[in-house]
Order: structure tokens, then sequence, then C-alpha cells
């Protein structure tokens, strides 16, 4: 079985390193990327002896909240798919594991399913709005969201 990690990141390397340390084996390989509004050099020198750690090179810039975070995701899985793994498990560079990486690996080997979740939006109705109101976060330049408006709603702001 081929393990493939998919660690989304933007800060902190050194948390990243102590991140692949855990759980590094000889069946897994980390597909790494990280924010286009960060400077990779601090992450990659970190990894530089390591042959299973690839940064992605085609990097997006990251919006919060926005596609873009999508976009990332699905590049670091095109890698994945291309390079043949068996299951891809999607991390961000602040995750930590709290199972051992062998209880993590022995998962993956006893079971033969698509590990998946999604919800019917009528098991969800507070979620009606994602898809009745487009949301143009990538659009918009709003860099310190959280402090500069954390009182105005978007559906305020644009309707």
């Amino acid at each position: 079985m081929k393990l493939a990690y998919l660690i989304a990141a933007h800060d902190q390397p050194a948390q990243l390193d102590r991140l692949i340390s855990v759980l590094d084996a000889d069946d897994v390989t980390f597909y790494v990327h990280i924010d286009g509004n960060a400077d990779v050099a601090p992450f990659e020198m970190l990894h530089e002896s390591r042959s299973n750690v690839h940064f992605l090179r085609n990097r997006v810039r990251v919006t919060w909240m926005g596609y873009s975070h999508v976009e990332s995701i699905l590049r670091m899985m095109e890698r994945a798919v291309a390079d043949g793994f068996d299951y891809c498990v999607l991390l961000s560079g602040s995750d930590y594991p709290i199972k051992s990486n062998r209880e993590i690996r022995d998962f993956f080997r006893g079971t033969d399913k698509e590990l998946i979740t999604f919800w019917r939006l009528q098991d969800k109705p507070s979620w009606l709005h994602k898809i009745e109101h487009y949301y143009p976060i990538d659009l918009v330049p709003i860099h310190g969201y959280h402090k500069e408006c954390e009182t105005v709603s978007w559906r305020r702001w644009f309707w």
C-alpha cells in the first residue's frame, strides 16, 4: 500500500518538519503546497535531504475561505494520483497526528473503501447560503479580513 500525505502550509516551517518527521516511513510520500503568498525557502531547506518530500512548484496564492485553497489541494491530489498512490491524507501544516504512524498505516491497510464524507444539503439546511449566494472572496483584496471586517457579513456587504 502506498500512502501520500498532502500538506497545505503557509507558515511555521519547524512545525511542518516535525509533522513530516513523525509520519515518515518507507512507503510514505509527502506532497507539500506552500501558499504562494509565503516564502518557500525556509520550508525547503528543512527537507533537502528527504527524497520522499515533494514541494509543488506550481503554487497558488491562497485566500482564506476562497476557492484558491481547493485549487491547491487539487494540485497536490493530481501529483499523488499521477504517481500511483492508493490513499491520500489531507493535512494542514499545523496538524499533528493523534495516532502513531503504525496505527495510521494499519488502518489504511485494513480497508478497501474510499473514505470520503459528504452531506446532502437537506441534512444541513443552514449551509444552503453556500450555493444560493456567490462569495467572491478570491476576487476581493481583504488583507487583514479578521481585523477590519469582523462585524460585516458578506451578505450585508454585497447584497
